[in-house]
């Protein structure tokens, strides 16, 4: 299930940027729909969208961060010891505190394909859930500031950040 887990050096220029991503100037989108009255405070910045098809082929570019985002997620897979051939979704993601248990379990995709996280902003709980197929939980990832995971293609979930906190991640699928 767990393929790589290290610690990520950012490069100065790379902190820089990722103060942006923490500040008040990086632009997010809420994913929150106005049927749902339960879903938490979720923002996301999708540098590449999912594909509209569904199928496993290169996402959709969305933003002027993009190119910027992808080089820095290739030194991130590479600083793991992995190789990337396809980039499916690429973004930012950004949670507060809810006093629910967890976002719904889920998959990125329905095709196989490998999920890598990096934690970039410093926050309290928040762990990401491992789950097999009837959801039970398998793995949990302590969350911490620059850690870099890579997984397979599973269920998964993650809790929430204290209140006056941020739960920012990079989340990427690829192959």
């Amino acid at each position: 299930m767990m393929i790589a887990e290290g610690k990520f050096s950012p490069t100065p220029e790379q902190e820089g940027f990722f103060e942006l991503v923490r500040g008040g100037n990086f632009p997010w989108y809420s994913l929150r729909t106005l049927d749902d009255d339960h879903s938490p405070n979720q923002f996301c910045h999708a540098l590449m969208r999912r594909s509209l098809s569904g199928e496993p082929e290169e996402g959709i570019i969305n933003s002027n961060y993009y190119e910027y985002s992808k080089n820095l997620f290739l030194d991130v897979c590479e600083s793991l010891g992995l190789e990337v051939r396809d980039i499916y979704r690429l973004a930012f993601n950004n949670t507060t505190y809810s006093p629910q248990k967890w976002v719904d379990p889920h998959r990125d995709h329905e095709f196989d394909h490998k999920v890598m996280l990096l934690y970039v902003s410093q926050f309290d709980k928040g762990q990401t859930y491992l789950m097999d197929e009837d959801k039970n939980v398998v793995h949990v990832i302590e969350p911490e500031k620059y850690k870099a995971v890579v997984f397979n293609n599973c269920y998964h979930t993650h809790t929430f950040c204290l209140p006056d906190q941020l739960r920012i991640v990079m989340v990427a699928t690829f192959n």
